[in-house]
């Protein structure tokens, strides 16, 4: 979270000020809802000011409005850098222009990160002299003065990544002696730091390069050497493709070797949605051989997959491994026209673990509520006979419950009786008399979290001896 939104920055200051200008109309209308008793939507918005996503939930309690902000900024660039991945792989399937691939995969590149410059260039085959690939935000005099160069010990960041066939980060062109003969085809242009790595083609002969400018001085932090990851991989997937297959194999041929080495379970099909390609990463994610896939409807894998539109998202879909185990999964879908026929490029993703996560963070919320409202019923209600069931009914209501009780014990008659309760099935506890002495009559739950002394669960009361009627 930015610093200047930290709860103690902002303890006793208006809200509204501090929050990006367009979520301030929807921020009040938020508020208004809330105040009246419904739950609206959470809030996200990119602040330009800050270089931030921020996402804004209101939720209504006894005490007050409680505003939870959020930094997403994390996610919303690990959902821009996947889909551009996605993209630039699409671009490399359907044979586009060499150019349009790397100049599509660095834009995506350099919205990972403020006032970053990417370029690749591209060694000649054979030869030892670097030429322009893609770099849309460099200026282009720069990029013209550069184009050409040859590779060597020392020639600036790219030529000597060439060469010596490995990462070269320079922190300020200003004064590393690797810029000594281009640091005044560099300055001018503000350009100050130059971190390049080279591009290996399958056979380990360099492709090209990728490198990243700044106009300031400085080294790759941890993100920044995962992009470069990132840049080369698919980078060498385009540039390798183009140099090794002609212009009538730059489609479904590419498609089939790149899907099928995609870290994404990709499954293509076409639209009789018997499947034509079966990746590695779906052969594990369904525990079947892909040569066993292929052939089969899509619907073997996915019960009920309708497709969706080109570009969309599918979520709510259940896979079924080979096994028969089921699990969540989304699904995204892409489709082109070939020969007269339909190919739909589906890429699946296992959600299990992201639910699991929603799950728990769901029961932590519920669990913050039920404990913020019972603390401030202690505080607020004096006597017994009033706290009690209060707690109960925050248990009811913030847990999703039909029922909640709490007894007290009578070590005379070894029984607990119902003294506070809340829920709609109040007529159950009309005559309830647990016994805790050890009795058959106290096996069940109750009894037996008391004799314990934990919790004790029980999933049917028909299914369990002790309650079973």
């Amino acid at each position: 979270m930015p610093p200047d939104l930290a709860p103690e920055r902002l303890a006793g200051q208006p809200l509204a000020p501090a929050l990006p200008p367009s979520l301030a109309a929807p921020f009040a209308a938020a508020c208004a809802e809330a105040l009246a008793g419904r739950d609206p939507p959470a809030m996200e918005q990119f602040d330009q000011a800050r270089g931030r996503w921020i996402a804004l939930h209101v939720a209504a309690t006894p005490a007050g409005l409680v505003l939870r902000l959020s930094d997403i900024s994390a996610r919303k660039r690990a959902e821009a850098l996947a889909e551009g991945q996605r993209r630039t792989l699409e671009l490399v399937a359907l044979g586009a222009p060499l150019r349009e691939t790397l100049d599509t995969l660095l834009r995506v590149l350099e919205g990972q990160s403020r006032d970053m410059l990417c370029s690749i260039l591209l060694l000649e085959p054979g030869g030892g002299l670097m030429r322009h690939g893609a770099a849309p935000s460099l200026p282009e005099a720069f990029v013209a003065a550069i184009d050409g160069r040859a590779i060597g010990p020392q020639a600036g960041s790219c030529g000597t990544a060439a060469y010596r066939r490995a990462p070269v980060m320079v922190e300020d062109i200003a004064t590393d002696p690797l810029w000594e003969a281009y640091r005044a085809v560099a300055l001018p242009f503000g350009l100050r730091a130059c971190w390049s790595t080279p591009i290996f083609g399958t056979g380990g002969e360099v492709l090209g390069t990728f490198a990243i400018y700044y106009r300031h001085p400085g080294r790759p932090t941890p993100e920044h050497l995962e992009i470069i990851r990132i840049a080369t991989h698919l980078a060498a997937i385009a540039i390798g493709r183009e140099r090794t297959e002609g212009a009538l194999l730059r489609s479904e041929a590419r498609l089939s070797d790149i899907i099928r080495k995609a870290i994404n379970a990709v499954v293509v099909f076409g639209s009789d949605r018997r499947i034509l390609l079966f990746n590695d990463a779906a052969a594990a994610m369904f525990r079947m051989p892909s040569a066993d896939a292929v052939g089969q409807e899509v619907t073997a894998f996915v019960p009920g997959f309708t497709g969706t539109k080109a570009g969309g998202a599918a979520a709510d879909l259940r896979g079924r491994r080979a096994d028969g185990e089921e699990f969540p999964l989304e699904v995204s879908v892409s489709r082109i026209e070939s020969m007269g026929e339909t190919i739909s490029t589906a890429i699946l993703h296992d959600v299990s673990e992201r639910q699991r996560q929603a799950r728990e963070i769901e029961r932590l919320n519920r669990l913050y509520a039920v404990l913020s409202r019972v603390s401030q019923a202690i505080v607020r209600l004096r006597s017994e006979a009033a706290l009690l069931p209060e707690i109960c009914r925050a248990i009811v209501e913030h847990g999703d419950l039909r029922l909640a009780w709490i007894g007290r014990h009578d070590p005379v008659t070894a029984t607990l009786r119902p003294v506070a309760q809340w829920g709609d099935q109040g007529e159950y506890l009309a005559d309830v008399c647990v016994r805790t002495d050890g009795s058959p009559e106290s096996g069940g739950p109750t009894g037996r979290a008391f004799r314990t002394g934990g919790a004790a669960v029980c999933n049917d009361f028909f299914a369990e001896p002790a309650t079973s009627p």
